[in-house]
């Protein structure tokens, strides 16, 4: 029997592969960002409701209405944890990656592999502790395609998959330069 490698290189799919779903914990992952998330706009807005009720006399505290805002765009976000993880999807084929999500505005995107430059595999800390990273693919524009919600190892299969070498045929060597006439 052949021992495995942890991190072996795998046989991309073939054309017509099934679409794969992103690993329950990152459920985990977004209903903190659907909390943490809208603080941004929460601690800011309380210094302003603050200022503001300080010079005016209002019927309704301002930061009442802001702290309400902070409650209802987190509820809203954490019930679209569940819609948004069904409409994530991946794959990976011998030519191109594609990844489909979106609730409302619907999105899918394919990137050849043959433009690949490369591949970064990102864990915030959140991820880390659930034990998730992120695979962000890059081409000569810029970021192409990023898939959330995998396990750190199979960010990295992903990454030795999209990274091979063999995709990519090899470039014939440039004839040489013609001799400068003096």
């Amino acid at each position: 029997m052949r021992a495995h490698s942890m991190l072996e290189t795998p046989q991309p799919m073939p054309g017509n592969a099934p679409w794969t779903k992103l690993d329950d914990k990152v459920k985990r992952v977004w209903r903190w960002g659907a909390f943490l998330g809208p603080l941004t706009l929460l601690i800011p807005g309380l210094a302003i409701g603050i200022a503001i009720e300080r010079k005016r006399d209002l019927p309704v505290p301002l930061t009442f209405l802001v702290v309400g805002a902070y409650v209802l765009i987190s509820l809203i976000s954490f019930f679209f944890v569940e819609r948004k993880f069904e409409a994530w999807r991946y794959r990976i084929t011998e030519e191109d990656i594609a990844t489909r999500s979106g609730i409302f505005w619907r999105n899918k995107r394919y990137v050849g592999r043959h433009r690949v430059q490369h591949v970064d595999v990102t864990a915030g800390p959140i991820q880390r502790a659930l034990g998730l990273a992120e695979i962000k693919v890059y081409v000569a524009g810029g970021e192409a395609a990023s898939i959330p919600g995998l396990t750190e190892h199979e960010a990295e299969r992903i990454r030795q998959t999209l990274l091979r070498q063999d995709k990519v045929p090899p470039v014939a060597p440039a004839p040489p330069l013609p001799p400068q006439g003096l």
